[in-house]
């Protein structure tokens, strides 16, 4: 459909999948991650072609809530909310699903909303808190630790 805005341009409106949230472009502009099946009791990952061949597929395990996908910059790993219970990540190439961050504290607070940082390994992320005017979202870089080479 194309429909012209206030301004008087021309804005062209198309749909390119009939349902979805949190959209997400893969590094290279290629393809689109999103949350798919919303009406599901468990949402999945789906990726999309841009090209127009070919319909979405599913890439998340159908046992969990996958949301508000984030793909890191390497194009093989997507973050996501994983059963509202923190950031989590999905290996494109070996389809393993593990915490993003394998050592967090116990009372680490839970994180929302993951938004890949450019050329590295890291989100930032959303965790609210309650305070006397109410909830606060507080940002956070979570970035897993390297291994230390020199220690063996």
């Amino acid at each position: 459909m194309i429909s012209t805005g206030d301004d008087g341009f021309l804005v062209e409106i198309r749909k390119i999948w009939p349902e979805g949230a949190w959209p997400c472009f893969s590094p290279d502009g290629r393809e689109l991650a999103f949350t798919g099946l919303l009406d599901q009791p468990h949402n999945v990952l789906m990726i999309m072609p841009l090209d127009g061949e070919g319909e979405p597929r599913v890439v998340s395990p159908p046992q969990m809530t996958a949301k508000r996908p984030a793909w890191l910059s390497s194009g093989n790993e997507i973050a996501f909310n994983r059963d509202q219970l923190g950031i989590w990540t999905l290996d494109l190439t070996t389809h393993e699903v593990a915490p993003f961050l394998t050592e967090a504290p116990p009372d680490a607070s839970t994180f929302f909303h993951p938004y890949a940082y450019p050329g590295e390994r890291a989100v930032v992320v959303v965790a609210f808190r309650d305070t006397a005017r109410g909830r606060e979202g507080v940002l956070y870089k979570l970035a897993p630790a390297r291994p230390n080479p020199d220690c063996n």
